[in-house]
C-alpha cells in the first residue's frame, strides 16, 4: 500500500512539474497555446504591491473567459474587464497579459500589462517586474 501512495504522490508531482511552464520554457510555446491555457476562475494566491494587499480579494473570482472576457466578482458585485496576452520583447519576459478592468480600487490596481512569470493549468504568475506581484490560482 505504501507504494501505490509514493507512486501516486511522484506520478502527481511529475505532472506538475512537467504541466508548468517556467518562464524559461514560455518562449517555446505559441501565443495560440497560451491562450488555450488561461481560461478559468482564478482566485489570488498573492498580490503584492510592495505592502502585501492579498486580503483585499479574499473574496473575489476572476474567470478569464476563451473569447478574452474578464469578469471579477465577490459574491455581490461583478465586474466586466478584458483580457489580452501577447508576446514581448522584453530581456527577461517573453509574454505578458494586459488586465483591463474598472469597478473600485482594488481592481483599478490589477490594469496593467503584467509580465507572464509563470503559466500553467493551475497558476498564472504575473509580474511587472518592479515592485508588484499578482500570483492566480485556478479553482
Amino acid at each position: 500500500m505504501n507504494r501505490l501512495a509514493l507512486f501516486t504522490a511522484a506520478f502527481a508531482m511529475s505532472i506538475v512539474f512537467f504541466a508548468s511552464c517556467s518562464q524559461s520554457e514560455l518562449n517555446t510555446i505559441s501565443i495560440s497555446e497560451a491562450t488555450s491555457i488561461i481560461p478559468g476562475n482564478y482566485k489570488v494566491n498573492n498580490y503584492d504591491n510592495g505592502s502585501g494587499n492579498t486580503t483585499a480579494y479574499d473574496s473575489y473570482t476572476f474567470e478569464f473567459q476563451s473569447n478574452g472576457t474578464l469578469i471579477a466578482s465577490n459574491g455581490t458585485d461583478a465586474y466586466n474587464g478584458q483580457w489580452t496576452i501577447q508576446t514581448e520583447n522584453a530581456v527577461d519576459y517573453d509574454k505578458s497579459v494586459t488586465i483591463t478592468i474598472t469597478g473600485n480600487a482594488d481592481l483599478d490596481a490589477l490594469n496593467h500589462t503584467w509580465f507572464v512569470e509563470e503559466l500553467s493549468d493551475v497558476t498564472l504568475y504575473l509580474t511587472d517586474d518592479d515592485t508588484e506581484i499578482l500570483q492566480l490560482i485556478k479553482n
